[in-house]
């Protein structure tokens, strides 16, 4: 167990020690809270470290005390003490000192994109919450994070939904189970189909009735090319809403 122990000196009225007078207390408990907050400090510590977003905690004047990755060139250690309008681009300090001073002086959090370097330029999605000790302000934590490949991906499905709504062809995501998943609108108007009225819809419909050995062959096709890395043709008699036959012939490919 660990003690605390204090001890001062006796003296009499001539000022001779006489002895000494002392105290123990038991801190075992405090020791141990101490020694278990070290190891959660050092565990935060390295999850901020090996975290791919940006972390930033800043106190109440806005000045840096605790940054875990280099930005603008600069070491983290550099960067302590530094005002938050430093560490941001030039053309856009204006707007991120803004956002930190809203967070400190309202405690309301704030989020914002901000866009760093030019040849390429790096997206960023910023988050500012504020640090409370009690009932007061003492700061806020800046968590930023690189979108830059995310936003791209995300223009490549918004340009290929936009192909896919496009094409007279028609095109549709069907499982494993024969469910519709995705349909464009040249699917919905050649099975008839109001817009958007396929998904969730089974395959098995579209196909002529009673074509049984025909289903059977659809759906080991469809499963064979869930399975193949290339596309392969698929010709079948469909069916649309109305009852009216005609003859579809198409590709499949897998999803993965």
């Amino acid at each position: 167990r660990w003690l605390a122990v204090r001890s001062r000196s006796v003296h009499d009225q001539d000022g001779r020690v006489t002895g000494s007078i002392g105290s123990a207390t038991d801190i075992t408990e405090r020791r141990a809270s101490d020694e278990a907050l070290r190891r959660s400090q050092a565990q935060l510590m390295a999850i901020a470290e090996s975290s791919p977003d940006w972390l930033v905690l800043v106190d109440a004047d806005m000045r840096v005390q605790y940054i875990n990755h280099p930005m603008m060139g600069r070491a983290p250690d550099a960067l302590i003490g530094c005002f938050v309008r430093d560490i941001a681009p030039p053309e856009d300090m204006d707007r991120v000192a803004q956002a930190v001073a809203h967070v400190l002086e309202t405690g309301e959090p704030a989020d914002l994109e901000q866009t760093y370097g030019r040849e390429p330029a790096r997206l960023f999605d910023m988050r500012i919450r504020v640090v409370r000790a009690g009932d007061r302000v003492a700061g806020a934590v800046i968590c930023a994070t690189d979108i830059t490949a995310r936003r791209a991906a995300d223009e490549l499905r918004a340009t290929q939904a936009r192909i896919l709504e496009a094409l007279r062809e028609a095109v549709a995501v069907v499982n494993l189970d024969n469910v519709i998943c995705i349909a464009n609108p040249s699917f919905d108007a050649m099975f008839g189909f109001a817009p958007g009225a396929a998904v969730g819809a089974s395959l098995e419909p579209l196909v002529v009735a009673g074509a049984v050995s025909q289903r059977n062959r659809i759906d080991r096709q469809m499963r064979e090319a869930a399975g193949l890395p290339h596309a392969v043709p698929v010709e079948f008699d469909c069916l649309r809403r109305d009852g009216s036959a005609f003859t579809a012939n198409c590709v499949a490919t897998q999803i993965v």
